[in-house]
């Protein structure tokens, strides 16, 4: 009897060690479901079949030397030299304007040095490089660019937006953008979450074009402000003396995607 009762009662202690430590398991992963559903509010987990997709623009270009993330507004030139970097594989690549559609399969074509001292070459599969030389139809009014690049396995989208300077662009004007100052002249781009208020200002009276949907209030006779409208908005703004124009392009999304590691 008393060889069964040292073999029972170490048992007896694990029983009853488990009867405290499990109610302390059980708190601390409610804990944790909570505090991942709050961390996570503001970012959205890629859904293939949304329908809508206003998520913010991230791909990473570079035209003409200069470099931005998902938005840009680019000095007016005959040829435009891209290099985009998308978040996924380029397994399609889409590029819309005003005049053309286009897009590609397995649209990748950069080859970086890779391995010990570079002898070998990688393929980047998330990036591609081209030219974009306008026709008459792109250059005489604005012509936005819109870009798409599109995973098959994973499904990383994401996407881009390009505002070009033209020749009747050349009046200047202060941005302020998502926390950030910019003078301008002739074109400006802004992204930021619905909703959330910014800045245009000028140095002389403009008149205004712009949609309904895409409202201005007036802070003083130089200065407006705009809230971020969903999906795209755009302004036109014309000096009332020597009528130079500057023309305004706004994003606003709804959400930011959290995409998978290679």
């Amino acid at each position: 009897m008393e060889r069964v009762n040292k073999i029972w009662k170490p048992s007896l202690r694990l029983i009853h060690v488990a009867r405290r430590v499990t109610p302390c398991v059980v708190v601390l992963i409610l804990l944790s479901l909570i505090w991942g559903g709050c961390s996570s509010a503001s970012y959205i987990h890629q859904d293939l079949d949304q329908k809508d997709p206003l998520y913010k623009r991230d791909m990473i270009l570079t035209i003409n030397g200069q470099t931005s993330e998902g938005i840009i507004a680019v000095p007016q030139a005959s040829v435009y030299r891209f290099n985009v970097k998308a978040r996924g594989h380029l397994d399609m690549f889409t590029l819309t304007t005003c005049h053309r559609d286009w897009s590609k399969e397995r649209a990748w074509n950069v080859e970086r040095p890779s391995g010990p001292f570079g002898w070998f070459r990688k393929i980047e599969k998330d990036e591609i490089e081209f030219k974009y030389q306008p026709k008459d139809l792109e250059k005489s009014d604005s012509c936005i660019m819109e870009l798409g690049g599109y995973e098959k396995d994973k499904g990383r989208h994401s996407w881009a937006l390009i505002e070009f300077q033209t020749q009747r662009d050349r009046l200047r004007a202060d941005v302020q953008c998502n926390g950030t100052s910019a003078s301008n002249i002739g074109v400006s781009v802004c992204q930021s979450r619905q909703g959330l208020l910014q800045r245009i200002s000028f140095k002389g009276r403009v008149l205004i074009s712009a949609d309904d949907k895409c409202p201005l209030k007036p802070d003083s006779g130089l200065t407006w402000e705009f809230p971020i409208q969903k999906g795209r908005c755009s302004y036109l703004f014309i000096d009332e003396k020597n009528r130079q124009e500057h023309r305004l392009t706004t994003f606003g999304y709804k959400g930011i995607l959290i995409r998978e590691e290679n």
